[in-house]
């Protein structure tokens, strides 16, 4: 019994030995310690095989999961457990999704990875030597306890690093890691244009993580202000950069976030009468006075002259019905373009009209 015994123990010692092992590479790592919370990743860019620059922060902030593999091509673990890493790609999405794979070389250049895909079936975009791979990983394990390669992370959207998952890897384990990123309380959220004209609308979409139950939104320069509904609609009639501002709640916890400088506005400039406007704009050019005539459409309207630097320099509201005429003196504004702007109906319409 106790020669079974002693024979169990040994194999057990074997089979974990071998679950550990790793590669070590030929280039030694210079890894930082950098002063920053453990569980976040400080931010790279890495340029893969193709051509393509992928930089952490940004693929993050459009609400994406990054999965990284840090590898190299000589690696008998790697390429050992490389099929696994495929298999867990595709199931993931292959990368249509919003789930990423990144593979990192420290030490291969483009060629020797592009030989490495080929050999082993691996399709997920990888950078090395030629695509700044090296100090991406130093980065990665920065602060870390970091025992060889293949390492495999995950980095969620509110920039959690979950370092060192699944060795040896399973596509089960791995996709479990993944998954986790969805369960996160994390604002995310984007605008259906991030520039526009003055006066017109930008619809945003929330796609946070976590299952908030409540949204708090806050638009520099936006009209509304802020907004408590999901996917709210603004309008921007100032000319600049705005800034936008998310806080969810899941009723226990709320997170924020603020991207700064998303949303610019342009002037009108270049912006002619729809072909079915409600209103046509005579004479134009004009040197003081002119007619809108109203062919279509009636109801309340606020109608908004602006300045091409957004600035409002006369309005009025009136009932409107087909056929009605408006005429307005321009004379004492100073030669240049202006927007004239009818919001009627929770629709608005412009036209541009040049004083000389």
């Amino acid at each position: 019994m106790k020669t079974i015994i002693t024979l169990l123990i040994l194999l057990t010692s074997l089979s974990v030995s071998f679950a550990q092992n790793r590669c070590a590479s030929t280039v030694p790592q210079n890894a930082k310690i950098l002063v920053l919370d453990r569980s976040q990743i400080a931010d790279f860019t890495i340029t893969d095989t193709e051509g393509n620059e992928l930089n952490l922060y940004s693929t993050l902030d459009q609400g994406k999961t990054v999965f990284l593999d840090l590898f190299f091509t000589t690696c008998s673990w790697c390429i050992l457990y490389a099929p696994i890493i495929e298999q867990t790609y595709q199931q993931a999405g292959a990368g249509a999704e919003n789930v990423l794979f990144w593979g990192i070389s420290p030490q291969d250049n483009n060629a020797a990875i592009n030989a490495y895909k080929a050999t082993h079936g691996v399709s997920n975009p990888c950078a090395g030597t030629q695509g700044n791979g090296p100090a991406a990983i130093d980065i990665i394990i920065a602060g870390q306890s970091f025992l060889g390669y293949p390492t495999y992370c995950v980095v969620c959207p509110n920039r959690e690093l979950q370092f060192d998952v699944c060795y040896p890897p399973t596509v089960n384990c791995l996709m479990d890691k993944i998954n986790y990123c969805s369960t996160i309380l994390f604002p995310l959220f984007e605008p259906d244009s991030e520039t526009v004209p003055a006066f017109h609308d930008v619809t945003f979409t929330d796609n946070s993580t976590g299952q908030p139950t409540s949204w708090e939104w806050i638009f520099e320069g936006g009209t509304p202000e802020t907004s408590t509904e999901q996917n709210p609609v603004v309008t921007y009639e100032t000319i600049g950069v705005f800034d936008v501002t998310l806080t969810v709640s899941d009723g226990t916890s709320s997170q924020s976030v603020t991207k700064v400088d998303l949303i610019t506005v342009t002037d009108n400039v270049g912006i002619d009468q729809q072909k079915e406007a409600w209103f046509t704009v005579s004479p134009n050019p004009t040197t003081g006075h002119v007619k809108l005539n109203f062919g279509q459409g009636s109801g309340i309207a606020r109608i908004s002259i602006y300045n091409c630097f957004g600035t409002e320099v006369m309005k009025e509201q009136v009932a409107l019905q087909s056929g009605m005429e408006k005429f307005y003196d321009l004379s004492s504004l100073s030669k240049g373009m202006y927007i004239i702007m009818v919001n009627m109906n929770n629709s608005i319409q412009t036209s541009k009209v040049i004083v000389e």
